[in-house]
């Protein structure tokens, strides 16, 4: 998606880190965390919050990142489902569920509370 307002890719950029978030079961602050370190900018602090260009790079190595995450759970699917083809059912291998554990414990975590549920939260501090 090509987007030439900055509000609008900041907003896509927080969209990105919902779904790695959602992918790789790591919290929403522990991403944003790691591209303010890797790209120089600041969600706090509005003077140095990032120009249109360094979105885009974030959003391009967090879409790279998240799609690694996604070949190495399709290719141990993979592997899973051959094995029971074979007939060797065998214990899921301990990095799938690893990874599936990590998306569940993250998705329990997350209230479902709508669009204006999360700005109560936010003010209530919790």
């Amino acid at each position: 998606m090509v987007v030439s307002s900055t509000s609008h890719a900041w907003i896509h950029l927080h969209r990105l880190v919902e779904a790695y978030c959602r992918t790789s079961g790591t919290p929403f602050n522990v991403v944003f965390e790691e591209l303010e370190q890797r790209f120089g900018f600041r969600r706090a602090d509005r003077a140095r919050w990032p120009d249109l260009d360094t979105m885009r790079r974030a959003a391009e190595w967090l879409r790279e990142a998240r799609n690694r995450l996604l070949d190495e759970r399709r290719e141990l699917v993979r592997l899973q489902r051959e094995a029971k083809r074979q007939g060797r059912r065998t214990r899921v291998a301990r990095r799938l569920q690893a990874a599936e554990a990590r998306t569940r414990a993250h998705a329990e975590g997350i209230p479902r509370v709508g669009y204006w549920g999360w700005r109560k939260r936010r003010e209530a501090g919790s």
